[in-house]
């Protein structure tokens, strides 16, 4: 319904357009705009304070911030994990994230990374899931082995997948790798906070797992 008569009837109209056009067979017109680190920048947002610092619990652009590489690897551990309580894991999470602030912890060892990143060229990087579990299954060469033939351009094929003579770490990354893939439940808090059925470097490659299943593959490049 229009109010207005004359020259202003076309602004009017102007005016009553969606704020964001749709495209040809719907879906919401997204910008083409690709933010910078300066963009992204603390200072420059407007929940930054001056004396107190950031006014919110938790970043609401954090994945424009990730995006870009401007967020610290620290921060998107802590706001992954904000809401669980549990004392023994935030005390194992909170030597992780003191650890990430002086140690290269994004990936289990070199040979890691390179198999991961070779492997992973030319596959659907958008799906968080899928790549988080591509993730876990290549920190262990033996397990990479096994799997390998199973995982394909955009999917993993865990029900065709026999493990063979897997070591216990081995084991515990295919688990967990399928666990953020099909939202199965084989770990618990009390496993997670356990050292024994979760070593250390198990659980570190566990919590970057859950930040790539959140945030994307994008969290690697943030330091």
């Amino acid at each position: 319904m229009l109010f207005t008569d004359g020259k202003l009837r076309d602004l009017e109209k102007f005016m009553c357009l969606p704020k964001y056009p749709n495209r040809k067979g719907g879906g919401r017109y997204s910008s083409a705009y690709h933010y910078t680190r300066n963009d992204c920048k603390c200072m420059n947002c407007l929940h930054w304070k001056k004396k107190q610092g950031c006014s919110q619990r938790v970043c609401p652009y954090i994945q424009e911030r990730i995006d870009c590489g401007a967020c610290s690897f620290d921060e998107i551990l802590h706001t992954v994990f904000i809401d669980v309580y549990d004392k023994k894991f935030r005390k194992r999470l909170n030597h992780y994230v003191w650890e990430s602030k002086t140690m290269n912890v994004k990936f289990r060892n070199d040979e890691h990374k390179t198999l991961f990143f070779n492997s992973i060229e030319n596959k659907y990087k958008t799906n968080n899931a899928f790549v988080s579990a591509f993730y876990l299954m290549t920190a262990d060469i033996f397990l990479w082995k096994q799997v390998c033939m199973k995982v394909g351009l955009k999917e993993i094929s865990f029900d065709k997948i026999r493990l063979r003579k897997s070591t216990p770490e081995a084991y515990a990354l295919y688990c967990a790798a399928k666990d953020l893939y099909l939202g199965t439940e084989h770990f618990s808090m009390n496993d997670l906070t356990d050292n024994e059925v979760v070593p250390n470097k198990v659980f570190e490659l566990i919590c970057n797992a859950i930040a790539i299943r959140r945030f994307g593959i994008g969290v690697l490049n943030c330091n």
